[in-house]
Parts: C-alpha cells; structure tokens; sequence
C-alpha cells in the first residue's frame, strides 16, 4: 500500500507542472498488507486546529490513554492528530497515519486501517486502537484538510481548516517523520 501511495503521488507530481505536492510526513510503518473488514462504528477523527476543538473530540471518546487526554500543546505551533478506531472486540485491530501531503489547496492526511483475517489468531480482549501525531502547525496550513483511508476514500473532510493563516511554499521533499515507532 505504502508503495502505492507513492506510486500515486508521484502520478500526481508527473501529471502537470502546474499540480505541485510536498510530502509533508511518511510513517516507516508497512501497512501495505493491512485490509479493513469491519464496521467503522466508534471510528473518530480528531484533529486539535485550536485547543477546544481539541478537548471537545478527545473528550467524546469512549476510552482513551489517559496519557493522550493530558498532553498539552501550543496550538499556534502545532497540530495534535488522533485516529481512533473505537472498541473493538479483540486484538488484531490497528490504525496508522501513513501520510501527510499537501497538493493544492488540499492537505491530505492518509490513515490504514486493519481488521484480523477471520483465520487470524488474535487476543480475546477489548482493544481501543489508535495512532497519535503531532505535526509542526506550518506544515499543515491550507485551504482544505482532507483525511482518506488506504483506498482512496474520503473518511473526513475540513473546509477552510486555517482561514487566516498563510501557506508556506517547501521544495518537494518528506518535511517531517516520527520519533518514536509505537504501536497502538
């Protein structure tokens, strides 16, 4: 999937001169064997543009690692991402931030979801799977931010995500990668 992905963003990059993209993040997680078969109920996005809309999504969710819920950050500076898959009735679940690219007005954050295979040996115990990043704020600003899965489909759309902030232009290159490899 991974390869895929770059495969389309450099698609996208060849198309024309006036279509430019920066790779604003790209995780070392392999998530190109990952398949989703599940529902995506208790499935949620949150993204912290601004500290409340922060507490309010982090606060709507039914569990989370209370390490998450306490962290603070300066908003102006940058941004908290969370994708969370809900409860799910074993383990075998997993959710990863793949991407971060901005094309256009458009700041596109790719998420892989997975579900265990039904032959799949996995742990009988509730699971609360999530994947967290903290992106430097000026590596996000755009018109639009736009979350998609590992298949192209749009699972969250913001418009007008920073309505007063300018955009910064950046050579085509991986701005920004995470420290720490932890699984969720």
């Amino acid at each position: 999937m991974k390869r895929f992905m770059f495969a389309l963003f450099l698609m996208l990059l060849l198309l024309g001169a006036e279509q430019s993209a920066v790779l604003v993040y790209d995780s070392e997680v392999n998530t190109s064997h990952w398949e989703w078969d599940a529902d995506d109920a208790g499935f949620e996005i949150v993204i912290g543009l601004d500290r409340e809309k922060w507490i309010t999504g982090i606060n709507q969710l039914d569990f989370l690692d209370t390490d998450v819920r306490t962290m603070s950050f300066d908003y102006s500076k940058e941004v908290p991402i969370l994708v969370y898959l809900g409860q799910r009735p074993s383990g075998g679940y997993a959710v990863n931030i793949d991407q971060i690219f901005k094309r256009e007005q458009d700041t596109v954050i790719v998420v892989s979801r997975r579900s265990p295979k039904p032959t799949e040996f996995v742990t009988m115990v509730l699971t609360y799977p999530y994947d967290f990043l903290v992106v430097p704020r000026q590596y996000l600003v755009n018109q639009h931010l736009v979350v998609i899965d590992q298949h192209g489909n749009v699972l969250r759309r913001y418009e007008n995500a920073f309505p007063s902030e300018e955009r910064a232009v950046y050579e085509i290159s991986v701005l920004f990668q995470k420290k720490e490899g932890k699984d969720h």
